[in-house]
């Protein structure tokens, strides 16, 4: 799907960023390089994208999460991608938070949540987002 959503961000002249998982950035790392040739940010999100908050994971479990999605999306960039990074399932723990501020990393949250991975028909997705943007005035959203 990314080559549909970067054509649709060029036909509309706008950008985007996006937060691959680690693990998927080395299987394609093609699309990752024409994501940010096209003028787009490229941040992490984890490496296989384990719920930061799990508390079956230790801290050093976590921060290796961290670590080794950057390091990929890295490797598949070919350059370093921008210090940014999202929490998988919107989940901060808040040593997490804290680790991440120390490594000078903006952490980037979202308004509303697009759910398109649920929904089959692309115009169900855009009506759901626009009532959600229109009660809100404004939006930044998760696909």
């Amino acid at each position: 799907n990314t080559p549909s959503v970067l054509k649709t961000l060029a036909d509309e002249c706008t950008t985007g960023i996006f937060f691959p998982i680690g693990k998927h950035a080395t299987y394609y790392p093609e699309i990752l390089k024409q994501v940010a040739a096209a003028g787009h940010t490229v941040g992490s999100h984890t490496w296989s994208h384990a719920n930061l908050n799990n508390k079956k994971l230790n801290e050093e479990q976590r921060k290796e999460e961290i670590e080794k999605g950057f390091s990929a999306v890295k490797w598949a960039l070919g350059g370093s991608p921008a210090p940014f990074f999202r929490f998988p399932a919107l989940q901060h723990p808040p040593e997490m938070v804290t680790y991440l501020g120390s490594r000078n990393v903006a952490i980037f949250s979202c308004d509303l949540d697009s759910f398109d991975f649920k929904a089959s028909k692309p115009q169900t997705v855009i009506d759901s987002v626009m009532r959600k943007v229109d009660k809100l005035g404004k939006g930044i959203v998760l696909m």
